[in-house]
């Protein structure tokens, strides 16, 4: 990863591909640094301020999906998720 950002402890990082196809990211963590002006961190940032329940999560494709932020509820962690073998 080239951030210049030697602290920065972000799940969910656009110069890191594994963390935009599996990352999550839970409000209250925190958020990259890195000042590319893309849409999604900024609709990442608006889900930040407005989100009620910090104990759901969202993913890349959850802000990519994003056209107004009012109420956003995220993801379920406690929904176990089984995979057909």
């Amino acid at each position: 990863m080239d951030c210049k950002f030697e602290s920065c402890s972000a799940p969910i990082c656009p110069l890191d591909e594994q963390s935009l196809k599996k990352g999550i990211w839970y409000p209250g963590e925190e958020i990259c640094h890195k000042r590319l002006g893309l849409q999604w961190i900024k609709i990442q940032r608006r889900i930040a301020k407005k989100v009620k329940n910090k104990d759901r999560y969202f993913t890349y494709k959850d802000f990519q999906s994003a056209k107004r932020i009012r109420n956003p509820r995220g993801h379920n962690p406690d929904i176990s998720i089984t995979i057909a073998v």
